[in-house]
């Protein structure tokens, strides 16, 4: 989808109240399911602004507009949007790095504080954006939850019988997942929250935690977030700090007790690799970000006896 020069000029215009003078543009070198260019604004005898621009992404530009600004959360500014059948949205262009490459494992505590903050905010009571201009916010309920080991049963119907009959065991205890996590508080949740999804900046306080790629934003258990960052290669210890992080920065106002808090997200570690085990069979991630998701499903399964 292209957008042109003179939409965003003005667009960006309107919002800064200046005539924009010089307009620059090329793609950007990182991946997304949108096109992605990186855009640099002259604006007066101002430097020039350093922004992206991400086409296609109708819901992410309405929850810039009528979620995360509002919300006033540590996310790229929003600069401008349109929602008018090509929908795109102009952000500010950090200067960060993906999570995935820091080896700080204080960045990644920090992230999982963030998440804590984002969870603790109020949650929106309405849909993203007037039906003919974007999505419905997602909902992460008992449906959802539902259908995920009926999804991977699908993927999975003509392929290796010992995966197939796994998930079957899964699907047939799979209720328990639903109450538990279907019962946890609601929140604004990212729906996406990986580390490729996540950037860092360096800052002399410390590393400042900047998310990005909002298009699965919605509301469900937090929990689901904090499995997302924490899955793959890490050690018991080293998932149990994040853990950590992330439970000790909720309000201590309705904070769950440990026990039971260390329940829920196992469940949704378990939820998180059942839904990559539905995943269009073409699907290959980037080698980076590739996990064993299988391996992952059943060895939170055992600890949670649905095996």
């Amino acid at each position: 989808m292209h957008v042109s020069d003179a939409e965003i000029r003005d667009r960006l215009a309107t919002a800064l109240g200046r005539p924009v003078a010089v307009l620059r543009r090329r793609p950007s070198p990182y991946g997304s399911r949108h096109p992605l260019e990186e855009v640099d604004a002259e604006v007066g005898d101002s430097e020039p602004l350093r922004l992206m621009l991400k086409a296609g992404a109708a819901r992410e530009a309405a929850a810039y507009r009528e979620i995360l600004g509002p919300a006033a959360l540590d996310v790229p500014a929003w600069y401008a949007s349109s929602s008018n059948g090509r929908a795109w949205v102009l952000l500010e262009r950090l200067d960060a790095v993906p999570l995935w490459q820091v080896g700080d494992f204080a960045a990644w505590e920090e992230a999982a504080r963030w998440l804590a903050r984002l969870h603790a905010s109020p949650a929106p009571t309405t849909s993203v954006g007037a039906p003919a201009a974007a999505p419905a916010i997602a909902a992460y309920d008992a449906a959802h939850l539902r259908a995920l080991p009926l999804r991977a049963l699908a993927v999975l119907a003509d392929g290796r019988p010992s995966r197939r009959r796994l998930v079957e065991r899964l699907a047939a205890n799979w209720q328990q997942v639903v109450e538990r996590l279907a019962a946890w508080p609601v929140s604004l949740v990212h729906g996406d929250f990986y580390p490729s999804n996540v950037l860092v900046q360096a800052c002399a306080g410390g590393p400042r935690v900047r998310p990005v790629d909002w298009e699965l934003i919605g509301i469900g258990p937090g929990p689901l977030d904090l499995a997302a960052l924490s899955s793959g290669r890490w050690t018991a210890g080293e998932r149990e700090r994040l853990a950590r992080a992330y439970h000790d920065a909720l309000p201590t106002s309705g904070r769950p007790a440990w026990a039971e808090f260390e329940d829920v997200l196992e469940q949704a570690r378990l939820a998180i690799a059942v839904g990559w085990l539905g995943a269009p069979r073409d699907w290959v991630p980037p080698a980076e970000h590739r996990c064993n998701w299988m391996a992952d499903a059943v060895e939170s399964a055992d600890r949670l006896g649905l095996l």
